[in-house]
């Protein structure tokens, strides 16, 4: 007989899967993708629920908790649509909707892999599953985006591609195949150079300083610091820096945009930027600055939403929310420093700065691709937690035997 665990696993990897499909087999938004998400969120609430009556609970669960329940407390008491500056409408649900996919993706992997029914081979196959989706879906949208240049008859091909920011969260799990030292450094490279011609100035980034932590994890590997993972790590690095920079001098278009970073060109975001913590800034209620103007509220200060975690929270739920959103991060650091195994060390700083960077240059909390980091993390902290508890029936039975 199937064990329901197993059987809950694999229905979590498939709606997941299906889901990530949307745009390029089947529309996006359309029923499909909205009947796997409910499915998938309610299996993951049932899990959230069993989490949150453990009696212990490590505090970067209960620092997600309390976020998670901030934002569903602020949907019940916020505007329910706004209106951009283009007309475009933009409601709180899908706000809500977004943060909870992200978020609750947690619970269902940590609860299971605590319960000893997840494993390192299950999240194996889903990430190369989920790679060469993730991967499709980055040349399918690149492929629309040079045809829109074409339609209006604009001979630049060189089109920025959002969904560099997908391509990010492929990396921690890399370090699931580390043992295969040649294919996964390969993988690395392909996905950077994928990143690459993007033209996303803020993923290009994130992925550089992603790979210097990988470099670094290179050299730790294999318990002790020895020559051969020296020379691997230096052909590595080698090889990734020609990469870069024969693209960046084979590409003009590619210069400009950093040039123009270099110069404070943020596509207008400063504008944004500035508008929104003005706003907060100067307003003569303190409630306001404490616990902000509600979700969404970015939009009516702006025209827009924030494009960056901290203004958001900021504008929709003051310090308070700031405070919250940022434990979130000391508590993940606080975690990576503890964690003694390596790869899972190594895994929780990719994750770490691959969140953090995306907060400054794009959005993180209500984006699905923060789906695969958050089930990332599920499963090193369900497993550690699945460790101690071995190692305490470990030590009480060796107790009672002498």
């Amino acid at each position: 007989m199937l064990n329901k665990y197993i059987f809950v696993k694999r229905t979590l990897f498939l709606l997941l899967i299906v889901y990530f499909l949307q745009g390029l087999i089947y529309p996006s938004g359309s029923i499909i993708s909205q009947t796997v998400l409910a499915l998938y969120l309610v299996i993951s609430l049932y899990f959230f629920i069993k989490v949150i009556f453990f009696k212990k609970k490590n505090f970067f669960i209960v620092g997600l908790t309390i976020f998670l329940f901030m934002i569903v407390f602020y949907y019940l008491i916020s505007q329910k649509v706004h209106i951009k500056y283009d007309g475009e409408s933009a409601n709180t649900f899908e706000y809500l909707k977004g943060v909870c996919f992200a978020f609750l993706t947690f619970f269902p992997f940590y609860f299971l892999t605590k319960n000893n029914q997840l494993k390192s081979k299950d999240f194996i196959i889903f990430f190369y599953i989920f790679g060469v989706i993730t991967i499709g879906r980055f040349f399918f949208f690149q492929a629309l985006l040079q045809g829109e240049n074409f339609a209006y008859n604009i001979e630049n091909y060189n089109v920025v591609n959002n969904a560099a920011y997908d391509i990010l969260s492929l990396f921690p799990f890399i370090l699931l195949i580390s043992d295969k030292k040649i294919f996964s450094n390969l993988i690395v490279l392909i996905l950077f150079i994928v990143i690459m011609s993007s033209l996303k100035r803020g993923a290009i980034i994130t992925a550089g300083v992603v790979l210097l932590i990988y470099f670094l994890y290179l050299i730790k590997s294999r318990g002790k610091i020895k020559l051969s993972n020296f020379l691997l790590a230096f052909i590595f690095l080698f090889v990734s820096g020609y990469l870069i920079y024969h693209f960046y001098l084979a590409n003009e278009f590619f210069q400009n945009r950093f040039l123009l970073l270099s110069e404070g060109g943020y596509s207008n975001r400063d504008i944004l930027y500035s508008q929104i913590f003005d706003f907060w800034k100067n307003s003569k209620n303190f409630f306001n600055l404490i616990f902000g103007y509600g979700l969404w509220s970015s939009i009516e200060i702006a025209g827009n939403a924030a494009h960056n975690d901290w203004l958001e929270l900021l504008s929709n739920c003051g310090i308070i929310g700031v405070l919250v959103y940022l434990s979130l991060f000391y508590l993940l650091y606080i975690s990576a420093k503890k964690t003694k195994e390596l790869d899972k060390k190594y895994m929780l700083l990719m994750i770490l700065i691959i969140w953090f960077m995306k907060t400054l240059f794009s959005m993180a909390y209500m984006e699905m691709n923060m789906a695969p980091l958050m089930m990332l993390l599920g499963y090193i902290f369900g497993n550690e937690e699945l460790n101690n508890n071995m190692k305490i029936i470990s030590n009480k039975n060796f107790s009672t035997y002498v």
